[in-house]
């Protein structure tokens, strides 16, 4: 197995001898060179194998997070050749971040298995005005159990793009709506039943939730919605009409962190803002359904990307060559983390690199299949 590996690093180009070669992009498709994107990267930080490193740290553990499928074949591969490039010592965070995923997978099915059984569907109502649907799949937490200091640290700030329930110690005073303090509580004691004396504690901020809502007779499905954004949408349940003061004081969160999260719904045109009053629509008839996922990034209008993106081309396609395929998240994630001298910084919104590469792939050089975009052969 070493072997295998060294054959293939070696054929990657990542050995002691390598040189990289200064980047030189260029738009034109009929160039057939294809960097290879460890070598860039690692040469735009000079060598620096702890900066480069970190960095890796960085972008594996956002792709980990965003994976639900708790699938990482790839992900351990590459640590397995970065291991033989920078050392063993230098990849072990990586190597347990992996293993948390694993213990994870193995964890999450067991607990979701003993809850199967005990879950039906959960409606909240509000004399008609308002009512949420729950689905039975959709009331069994999926959790990450991570081993917190091992991962970036950076990570697990309140304002992380990551979006995913964690084991940890802090952030536990967010008070989220009660049905959704009760699913986590009954994951948290089967967790304590399985792994007696541990028990979970949970990053409240972090997460999402699926649910559907009807009101005025009119059902929308919603997916991917911050457990903070959907607990404020669950006590218009109990009733239509609240204060803005009263939530923030209910939910124990803070007025900029609330006014964030209820900007979902008022852009959307669910909740009508008034001063300090909040009123629930009572239909869906002019719902604004061009609003982007809750959890998504904000991102400005797309102008003419074109020119501007097609200095990124070639780079973008080695990155592909190297992960094989990769969904846009990652790809900007990527783009927006390293200093990409001598190209211009990376500081495209998310709907214009997507743009791009819907170009890249009319163009018949990439193709895209279930939202993962990979060089077309």
């Amino acid at each position: 197995m070493h072997q295998e590996l060294v054959e293939e690093l070696n054929k990657r180009g990542l050995n002691e001898n390598w040189n990289p070669k200064p980047i030189h992009p260029s738009s034109s498709k009929s160039k057939l060179e294809k960097p290879d994107i460890i070598k860039i990267f690692i040469d735009m930080y000079k060598g620096n194998r702890e900066i480069f490193v970190n960095e890796y740290r960085t972008i594996l553990a956002e792709t980990l997070l965003k994976n639900e499928t708790y699938e990482t074949n790839n992900e351990a591969k590459m640590v397995e050749l970065l291991k033989i490039r920078f050392g063993e010592k230098n990849m072990q965070n990586c190597e347990i971040m992996l293993k948390d995923i694993s213990d994870s997978k193995f964890l999450n099915s067991g607990i979701q298995g003993r809850l199967a059984n005990r879950i039906d569907y959960i409606e909240l109502s509000n004399e008609n005005l308002a009512e949420i649907t729950i689905q039975p799949d959709s009331q069994i937490p999926s959790v990450f159990m991570l081993s917190k200091n091992y991962w970036p640290q950076q990570l697990f700030n309140q304002h992380s793009s990551l979006q995913v329930p964690q084991s940890d110690e802090n952030n536990t005073t967010i008070h989220l709506h009660p049905f959704v303090e009760q699913l986590m509580e009954e994951y948290a004691s089967q967790y304590n039943a399985i792994k007696a004396p541990r028990k979970l504690l949970w990053e409240k901020q972090l997460g999402s939730i699926d649910f559907d809502i009807e009101i005025g007779g009119e059902v929308v499905s919603f997916v991917d919605i911050h457990p903070i954004s959907a607990s404020i949408l669950f006590h218009f349940s109990d009733r239509n009409e609240w204060s803005m003061r009263e939530m923030c004081e209910l939910m124990n969160v803070d007025e900029k962190q609330f006014q964030k999260r209820i900007s979902t719904w008022t852009k959307r045109g669910i909740i009508v803002e008034n001063g300090d009053s909040l009123k629930l629509v009572d239909s869906l008839s002019s719902l604004n359904t061009q609003v982007e996922d809750d959890n998504m990034d904000e991102s400005s209008a797309v102008q003419n990307p074109e020119e501007a993106m097609r200095v990124y081309q070639d780079l973008i396609i080695g990155m592909l060559n190297n992960f094989d395929s990769m969904p846009l998240s990652k790809i900007h994630n990527m783009l927006g983390m390293f200093p990409l001298d001598p190209l211009p910084p990376f500081d495209k919104s998310l709907t214009e690199l997507g743009a791009f590469l819907g170009i890249l792939v009319k163009e018949g050089v990439l193709e895209c299949d279930s939202g993962e975009y990979r060089v077309k052969n």
